[in-house]
């Protein structure tokens, strides 16, 4: 989500960045270096600071169906992001999973990025979110078929030329990464114009506020 923040006027300090083909192709998009490749040294580094919010998305294998026929490649992290939340100060936070992410006080909902972009991509993710955080109002209504929406932009379905306009990377498609890389960068970030409603609901109501 971080390079839609960062569209949108935030300033983003990139946290940790566990997988390091990940951490390269977001170094390329959004600049700036992680602080940390480990989760668990987040605490300490940041610990006091205040930040005006905290977005993430920790790793979803965890929490995926594929993990009954696949070993995940990374732990549920859901734990160590709690430490993270305890040791610095914030007034709201976003995650997004394939799972609602289960820490206190969060509520939690199942959006779908064909509902925010055209060419309409059938992408269905969950956002959980501190109080006071309100969903972005869905640009566009309708089903899947209602909608003529593409199937989840995920492994090898689609090549990274279509993969990015799906998403709403256009640029992506031509950053200096092996076609895998890219496509497996693309599956894994959140659409870029779901993103970009949240981070614009999220700035214009604590505008108003």
């Amino acid at each position: 989500m971080d390079k839609a923040f960062i569209d949108a006027g935030y300033t983003v300090i990139p946290g940790c960045e566990i997988d390091p083909e990940m951490r390269e192709m977001y170094q390329h998009l959004c600049g700036g270096e992680h602080l940390t490749h480990d989760l668990a040294d987040l605490p300490d580094i940041l610990r006091g600071q205040k930040f005006d919010g905290v977005i993430g998305g920790p790793p979803c294998q965890a929490h995926s169906k594929l993990r009954a026929i696949k070993k995940p490649k990374f732990a549920d992290l859901t734990e160590l992001v709690w430490d993270l939340m305890q040791a610095i100060q914030w007034d709201w936070c976003l995650f997004e999973n394939v799972r609602p992410i289960e820490l206190p006080g969060l509520t939690c909902v199942r959006l779908n990025a064909m509902h925010y972009h055209k060419p309409h991509q059938s992408r269905a993710r969950w956002f959980s979110h501190s109080a006071g955080l309100s969903f972005p109002p869905r640009l566009y209504q309708g089903s899947v078929d209602d909608l003529m929406a593409y199937s989840v932009v995920a492994g090898r379905i689609y090549g990274p030329k279509r993969g990015a306009v799906l998403q709403g990377y256009k640029g992506v498609a031509d950053m200096p990464f092996p076609c895998v890389m890219l496509q497996k960068g693309l599956a894994n970030a959140v659409p870029y114009p779901l993103a970009q409603a949240w981070a614009n609901s999220i700035r214009e109501s604590r505008s108003a506020a």
